[in-house]
């Protein structure tokens, strides 16, 4: 589905994993009292991260990420408790995590009028789970505080070819291989190298409708890799590319 969909996100207590909620709110008011702050670690969804300040977004289903739009906090006086470098986490299940990697963030200048800015582009990976984790303030001593946060988002997987698509991508220990099944059948699965040499093949036994068939990618190298789907009959159902990253 190419229609996009932008949710302005209200920020709740990491702690909780509600539904997403979405809200359109002015830029140009004067008062930014309504943030998430907070100022107690607590043990983090990602047990790689163990205790610390985050907020857990649950966007309700597996959509495309594009990017991700940050208002710091913006109160006067307390424009220190904005967090400065943030790292993000995401997930399909909520329960094994992916690291995307750090955003670094400028102090809010607790004026009236702040459009916040564009934290990071995520090129449309697929996540439903979406964790930030405060990892430095700029300066207060003990809070961290962020005003609002809005994800953009596409509605269902990118196509990758043959409408046939592999998520999380770049993956690191497993990947999703969806698409579309015309009729109960046996498939075969395969994942080649850049040099079209093959390092697992298994078979499927498709139905009709969508199919997501999980496979481990922990023993790959970092690399380019290749996942194709064929009939019996050599005929091809799919095949897309994804890259394997640690």
């Amino acid at each position: 589905m190419n229609r996009y969909h932008i949710f302005f996100l209200s920020l709740l207590l990491g702690v909780l994993l509600n539904p997403l909620t979405s809200h359109g709110q002015c830029r140009d008011k004067t008062t930014w009292d309504n943030a998430w702050t907070s100022c107690t670690p607590a043990a983090s969804p990602n047990p790689n991260r163990g205790a610390g300040h985050w907020l857990l977004y649950d966007l309700g289903y597996e959509y495309s990420l594009e990017s991700l739009h940050v208002w710091n906090a913006n109160k006067a006086g307390e424009t220190t408790k904005g967090v400065k470098i943030m790292a993000v986490d995401y997930s399909n299940d909520g329960q094994r995590w992916t690291e995307w990697g750090n955003v670094n963030l400028a102090e809010a200048g607790g004026t009236d009028y702040y459009s916040g800015e564009t934290a990071a582009d995520f090129g449309m990976i697929q996540a439903r789970y979406v964790l930030l984790t405060a990892v430095e303030n700029h300066g207060d001593p003990q809070c961290n505080s962020l005003h609002e946060v809005s994800f953009k988002l596409r509605s269902g997987p990118v196509t990758q070819g043959n409408d046939m698509w592999v998520y999380p991508n770049p993956a690191t220990e497993w990947i999703n291989v969806a698409f579309e099944g015309a009729e109960r059948e046996n498939l075969q699965l395969e994942v080649v190298n850049m040099l079209g040499q093959r390092l697992h093949s298994e078979m499927y036994l498709a139905s009709t409708g969508p199919q997501k068939v999980e496979l481990n990618i922990e023993e790959m190298r970092p690399g380019i890799y290749f996942v194709r789907v064929r009939r019996l009959t050599g005929e091809m159902v799919g095949r897309s590319k994804f890259v394997v990253s640690r």
